[in-house]
């Protein structure tokens, strides 16, 4: 699409909408377009943050922390929490802080 295009679409038509308007169709299928769009960012965004989740509970604890944590199994979580503290801060080193 060419940059003097940029104002037939639906972001900009939208854009210039002002309270007392009368929607028309063609409106109703910008809003429509414009929701559906920011629907699809956000689920692609939520998959980005869950999956980023999972791996860093991976890289904590391994699969067993990622299943500890889809269980809700608040001790096998405190469990593999405290494995993963005791190897970055060994307990001589916590004593001394």
């Amino acid at each position: 699409m060419a940059d003097d295009d940029l104002e037939s679409w639906p972001f900009f038509r939208v854009y210039e909408f002002s309270a007392g308007r009368v929607l028309t169709e063609d409106d109703v299928k910008d809003i429509q377009l414009l929701l559906s769009e920011l629907n699809t960012q956000e689920e692609i965004r939520t998959d980005e943050f869950h999956n980023g989740r999972e791996n860093a509970l991976m890289e904590i604890g391994g699969a067993d922390l990622l299943t500890a944590v889809q269980m809700r199994d608040h001790e096998r979580i405190a469990h593999h929490v405290r494995k993963a503290m005791d190897k970055i801060f060994p307990k001589e080193r916590r004593t001394q802080q």
